[in-house]
């Protein structure tokens, strides 16, 4: 398992950057390949305090430029 906590309240799909890291955006689809399992979350944001909240939908190759 790989955990990302997104720290935005916005966000609706977590994504690797594929034009900033190419290679760890490969290294990460190989791995959801081969079996590991992505847990993302956003936050709660206030004040005070800052929470893990909602999952976030994951798509490995949304911004995949080749």
């Amino acid at each position: 398992v790989i955990f990302f906590l997104v720290q935005r309240t916005d966000a609706g799909v977590f994504s690797p950057a594929w034009t900033i890291d190419p290679e760890y955006s490969k290294a990460l689809a190989q791995c959801v390949d081969a079996g590991v399992e992505i847990i993302t979350r956003d936050v709660d944001i206030t004040l005070d305090r800052i929470c893990i909240a909602n999952p976030v939908d994951v798509d490995l190759f949304q911004n995949r430029t080749h």
